[in-house]
């Protein structure tokens, strides 16, 4: 790589960006880009992976090629990139005869496209037309059985990969273990590859377990909202609407953000909380992807993430200005046993899933050998359980924008409805067909399933939402949780009782490797653990372990506290040099992890001893 070269992606780095250098390795990625090498880039949570494409790529000229498996993350870096004057389309959704040669015509500086779509004959097709110079592969990991999130469509890229097999290739992922860094080089294709991997260490990330009696109380005092940014994040669409109203109704700034909001809303979202106009935002995992927001100083999580590599990137958004933030896990007594139960029926025994794959294709009227495109609307929570393992496995698809529901509840209705219907006639008749379809809904919530309504009133499904999210800015509705619904559809023909189409021995393997990572998460977050935290997450990855120095566990270690004097001096003052060892964790009052710590520490330095009855010792 020549000093010319590098100089380039620098020039387009300050002029395009409007950042002055580039941060630790991502000049050496985008050279090996630059260079035409295959490359995998292992940056964290927060590292700037997508530069490491998009600058080599401006610079390579041509079309860029990126492959996601998330629309909304596809959505946003459209948008960043056309802020910037850049010529970015994303290839999701329903395309248009229209709309693909309009694409073949004038091809774009970077085309955004999900796996799936990226085997489609329109795709290839289009592929024959454009002057493609860089593939790259986001979230690389999908690619791998060994990855926290398998997705089978991440393996035909290998055919993509042979139909471009002169254009160079980069695959980007934030959470690889060794084994999955293996397979993604062999399933991809990739051909002896430059392979960039960052430390997983974040020295400015303080990480901290704390088991409480209430678990809301402790978030709701534990948030600094003139500290930064915060992010609060559970595991579901219906606790993330609860967690932010029981921040609002205690004077925070929140608001809920899951991967059912509609995109109109997301967007307006993103720029509150980033703009400050809402400090926290309480979400699942779906936030964060994508969103380069410097200055979060605290992650909440108030419900466990379900493996290391989730763990990692949800603390990972904290901090990632360099400076100091709080990564905070706050859990009840009860909470690693419900998590680990939790764990269990997410992956169920081989003997449920055969069960409940058929009842869910009985309650569809699929007939045995039928199915294929399908559309299949979950009624029940095992429903989805069962749906989302078949879109892990290929067998279903996860639609977009199918069913949209709200829960909406009129401000006012008899004529005091009518009075402000008149008043604001742009919204009459929606007030005039919430109020007849649903004659309960001045008195209570009512949900609302927006397509019905849509066809009920004669608006298309983008106007019902512009529509409802104006009227509820303008206090004539309250709307609750718009958002997209989940819909599936069926992708295969339905296997006969009492066999399914996924192997015993298949189901066996993943079910092991799901519960191996929710246990080692639950290690990681034991609020009795005595190994440092960020130590036990670097083991994972297949770094040397080491101290962060910083986390609750490693605090406890540090020498001689006011504690390990209190407890020297309980021992003197009491009958005979001794305590029991919960009078002492009673009047001491330390955490749990820190009492812990102290036992062992004083009892190998000869501070005192601790019998089998439980009983200190001077």
């Amino acid at each position: 790589m020549s000093s010319t070269e590098a100089s380039r992606l620098e020039q387009v780095l300050q002029k395009v960006w409007g950042y002055p250098a580039f941060r630790p390795l991502q000049l050496p990625i985008a050279e090996s880009v630059l260079s035409r090498r295959d490359t995998v880039a292992l940056l964290p949570t927060g590292g700037g992976k997508s530069l490491c494409f998009q600058v080599p790529g401006l610079v390579l000229g041509g079309t860029t090629v990126v492959i996601s498996p998330l629309i909304s993350l596809m959505s946003d870096q459209v948008a960043q990139l056309k802020q910037r004057g850049i010529d970015a389309r994303s290839l999701a959704g329903d395309l248009s005869a229209a709309n693909w040669m309009d694409l073949q015509r004038s091809p774009p500086q970077f085309a955004y496209v999900s796996p799936e779509r990226a085997q489609s004959r329109n795709f290839l097709a289009i592929l024959e037309h454009w002057d493609v110079r860089l593939l790259a592969i986001d979230e690389a990991h999908c690619v791998s059985q060994w990855g926290h999130d398998f997705r089978p469509q991440y393996r035909e890229l290998f055919a993509l990969r042979e139909f471009l097999k002169d254009v160079p290739c980069i695959a980007l992922t934030a959470s690889a273990t060794p084994d999955v860094l293996k397979d993604l080089v062999k399933l991809l294709g990739l051909r002896d590859p430059n392979i960039f991997q960052a430390s997983f260490a974040r020295p400015n990330l303080i990480w901290t377990v704390r088991e409480v009696a209430d678990v809301a109380q402790d978030c709701v005092s534990s948030i600094r909202p003139d500290d930064g940014r915060q992010i609060v994040y559970v595991r579901s669409r219906d606790s993330a609407v609860r967690w932010a109203e029981e921040l609002k109704r205690n004077g925070i700034s929140a608001a809920a953000y899951h991967a059912g909001v509609a995109p109109d809303l997301r967007a307006r979202l993103q720029d509150s909380w980033s703009t400050g106009g809402i400090r926290t935002m309480v979400a699942t995992t779906a936030f964060g992807m994508g969103i380069d927001q410097a200055n979060v100083r605290q992650v909440i999580h108030v419900e466990l993430p379900e493996s290391p590599e989730s763990l990692y990137q949800e603390i990972g958004r904290g901090g990632r200005d360099g400076h100091d933030a709080q990564a905070l896990i706050l859990l009840n007594s009860k909470s690693i046993a419900q998590f680990r139960r939790k764990m269990e029926r997410t992956m169920p025994t081989y003997a449920q899933w055969v069960i409940e794959y058929h009842a869910l294709a009985s309650r569809s009227q699929i007939a045995v050998g039928d199915g294929v495109g399908v559309r299949i609307n979950p009624q029940t929570t095992a429903d989805e359980r069962i749906l989302g393992i078949m879109v892990r496995k290929g067998l279903a698809e996860l639609l977009e924008d199918t069913k949209t529901t709200a829960k909406i509840q009129l401000r006012s209705g008899g004529d005091e409805l009518v009075d402000m219907a008149e008043a604001n006639p742009k919204y009459s008749e929606l007030l005039y067909a919430l109020a007849r379809r649903f004659p309960g809904i001045v008195t209570q919530p009512e949900r609302v399933e927006l397509s019905a309504l849509a066809s009920f009133g004669g608006w298309t499904l983008a106007q019902v939402r512009k529509l409802l999210s104006e009227a509820a800015g303008m206090n004539l509705l309250h709307l609750e949780a718009a958002g997209q619904g989940i819909a599936y559809r069926w992708m295969h023909p339905r296997y006969p009782p009492p066999t399914s189409p996924i192997l015993k021995s298949d189901w066996e393997v993943d079910r092991n490797r799901i519960l191996h990572r929710a246990r080692a998460v639950a290690a990681m977050l034991d609020p009795n653990a005595l190994d440092c935290r960020f130590g036990q997450l670097l083991e994972y990855f297949g770094e040397s372990p080491s101290n962060c120095g910083l986390c609750d566990v490693c605090e406890s270690k540090k020498s001689p506290s006011d504690a390990a004097e209190n407890l020297v001096i309980m021992l003197r003052e009491s009958p005979d040099q001794r305590i029991s060892v919960t009078k002492a964790f009673e009047n001491l009052g330390v955490p749990r992890p820190t009492y812990i710590a102290l036992l062992g520490r004083g009892a190998t330095l000869g501070w005192w001893s601790i019998d089998a009855d439980g009983w200190i010792q001077a």
